[in-house]
């Protein structure tokens, strides 16, 4: 089956995500009148997008991931040793993910813990709506916690293989480059295709394609 998804980014400021998160959009505006300066390579481009998304401390992200009949719905709130993640699945499925220092959680109803989280039908049961709490010494703790810290989340969005930059575009009314990867060369596959960033004098990630 094809399947394609569409990351758009929000910058926030910083807070304590597992007890509440108030966003805070910040300006993304170009600086007007500098003196022209040779373009980056879109490797470059890439590194200085990233690490100017990591000093803003904390990031928020909507996914949507399309395939056959399915659509996955994700939003995710993530700083540096801390996220939260609410998933949504057009079959009924609702689960939610934390990860607060050394120790994930997550509950959901009973359709997202059976299928989402893998957990035999009695298990499930017994955990109705409570939290499980998942310790990173445990074997399932990398799938539980995967792109719920502020390193992993960017990390996930690099795009694969050699690097290429696209035409300039609009996406969201803001003007971006897309970071355009190589198609089938990412060791994992949550990585993007296409990485948009501002055109500005300190580029940021907005947006992310990719297609299966």
């Amino acid at each position: 089956a094809r399947a394609s998804r569409r990351r758009a980014w929000r910058l926030t400021a910083g807070v304590a995500l597992p007890v509440t998160a108030v966003l805070v959009a910040f300006g993304l505006g170009g600086a007007g009148g500098a003196q022209a300066k040779p373009a980056p390579s879109a490797a470059q481009l890439l590194r200085t997008a990233l690490a100017d998304a990591s000093a803003r401390g904390s990031v928020h992200e909507v996914q949507t991931a399309v395939a056959s009949k399915v659509t996955i719905g994700i939003a995710t709130d993530v700083a540096t040793n801390e996220g939260r993640q609410e998933i949504t699945h057009s079959g009924g499925e609702q689960a939610h993910v934390l990860v607060v220092g050394a120790t994930a959680y997550f509950s959901g109803n009973q359709a997202a813990l059976i299928h989402y989280f893998g957990l035999p039908a009695s298990v499930a049961h017994t955990v109705g709506t409570r939290w499980v709490s998942v310790p990173s010494s445990s074997s399932g703790y990398a799938a539980v916690a995967a792109n719920l810290t502020l390193a992993s989340a960017l990390k996930s969005l690099t795009p694969p293989g050699a690097l290429t930059e696209t035409a300039p575009t609009r996406v969201d009314g803001q003007s971006v480059v897309g970071i355009r990867g190589t198609p089938g060369s990412a060791d994992g596959k949550d990585a993007s295709d296409i990485l948009y960033v501002t055109s500005s004098s300190t580029p940021l990630p907005v947006a992310g394609s990719a297609s299966s």
